[in-house]
């Protein structure tokens, strides 16, 4: 049943939802790893929380840098080693998500929340348009940055979710509304000037998505993946909030019934 549904899917969609089977190993036992990681930091008090996920976010800025430059030595440089891709926007918002500010760590937390639930999706049904095939991962670093940077990204999500340190808040679905559009502004005239379809803006990856985009034109298409991000945003923060209220009375039950 499940392989019927996910060759349906595959088909509804003109092959976007791709599986190898290189990705069928190395997927699938990456997110169990690093749900057990994230796990184990409840452990771990907020500092050291917080000391480990910099780390990690200073070395990935590093190797940003450093996949950077072996591209433009090795005269390997496209555009998609451009950073406008959406994936770019996890250093802002993980770095905002670490900030001791409160205006910045809400945005951050909202930010990585709704993207980290993105990409969460997206290495489950589309793991292919993510990380490309895994079988050729140790062959270059812009594979292996690609990769563990994402898993990384992955990591801070559960880690976040975990420790309940995302508390949803009424202008949240404005918040981040706010950084797509700013992300937008930039990854929209790059990706016409490079030619380059970053995150689907150009085209989409769906089928269904597609069609419509060529049958009403590239506005009404732009329009719609703004709305739909937007319901994705409204759509997850709820059922956070949901997810916490239950979880908070549940505890309180708990602690009456001790």
């Amino acid at each position: 049943m499940l392989f019927c549904f996910v060759r349906i899917l595959y088909q509804k969609t003109d092959g976007a939802f791709m599986w190898t089977r290189s990705l069928l190993f190395t997927v699938p036992l990456t997110l169990i790893l690093t749900l057990i990681a994230a796990a184990r930091t409840r452990r771990l008090n907020t500092r050291s929380r917080r000391q480990i996920l910099i780390t990690l976010l200073c070395f990935f800025v590093f190797s940003e840098l450093f996949k950077q430059a072996i591209a433009l030595y090795t005269r390997t440089h496209t555009a998609a080693y451009y950073p406008f891709h959406y994936s770019t926007t996890y250093y802002f918002s993980i770095a905002a998500y670490l900030s001791k500010k409160p205006h910045r760590h809400q945005l951050g937390a909202c930010t990585l929340y709704v993207g980290g639930a993105l990409l969460f999706l997206c290495m489950l049904f589309a793991p292919h348009a993510v990380v490309g095939d895994t079988a050729t991962l140790f062959l270059n670093w812009f594979s292996i940055h690609s990769f563990f940077y994402h898993i990384f990204v992955l990591f801070a999500f559960f880690t976040m979710l975990f420790n309940r340190e995302y508390a949803p808040h009424p202008w949240d679905v404005w918040r981040y509304l706010a950084f797509l559009l700013c992300w937008g502004s930039f990854a929209l005239p790059a990706a016409h000037v490079h030619h380059a379809n970053y995150a689907g803006l150009l085209h989409s990856f769906i089928g269904v998505l597609e069609r419509f985009r060529v049958r009403f034109g590239d506005a009404a298409y732009l329009a719609l993946y703004l709305v739909l991000a937007m319901l994705f945003a409204w759509g997850t923060i709820c059922l956070w909030q949901r997810i916490k209220k239950r979880g908070g009375n549940a505890s309180f039950r708990a602690h009456r019934g001790g």
